[in-house]
């Protein structure tokens, strides 16, 4: 069974209860056999200062090679933080901004139309709600996530 917050709104919302099960999309930090990820590779598009669905999009790649992601809350993972990187050096508004044009480019990169609209504008109200003054990053980011889509598509050739 797959958690149903996750599956309707695209982000990770897994709860410890109910041990292992099927999951849309499972924590940052996690564990996988070489031979599920030989033909997964990172998007370039997440090669950015505040990373946001680079997992979420690698995922994606494992289960469309055919694998399915397995959720286990008693599995502990000991992470000894690095000093430097991630967030820290990046203003909430650039990171509002980051989380949007991501999570869009994700979304219309591994959903259909409607459902990538519904992540989108759920994506953009969370953030609004979150930091009412960066209601402008949402929606630059949201037009600079479709413009980045498109300009994939239009590399593959599948855009005109």
């Amino acid at each position: 069974m797959q958690d149903p917050l996750s599956k309707a709104l695209g982000y990770i919302f897994l709860d410890v209860k109910h041990g292992p099960r099927f999951a849309e999309f499972v924590p940052a930090f996690f564990m996988i056999k070489g031979e599920a990820v030989k033909d997964v590779r990172y998007d370039e598009f997440y090669d950015s200062t505040n990373g946001f669905r680079e997992e979420s999009d690698f995922q994606q790649g494992v289960k469309k090679a055919g694998y399915k992601l397995v959720f286990n809350p008693y599995f502990y993972v000991y992470h000894i933080p690095i000093e430097e990187g991630g967030d820290r050096g990046v203003s909430l508004s650039r990171r509002i901004f980051g989380k949007s044009r991501a999570n869009t480019y994700f979304s219309f990169k591994w959903y259909s139309r409607p459902r990538a609209i519904w992540y989108v504008l759920v994506s953009s109200i969370i953030l609004i709600l979150y930091s009412p003054n960066s209601a402008l990053e949402v929606m630059r980011g949201i037009k600079d996530g479709i413009k980045e889509y498109r300009l994939r598509l239009t590399r593959q050739g599948k855009f005109q």
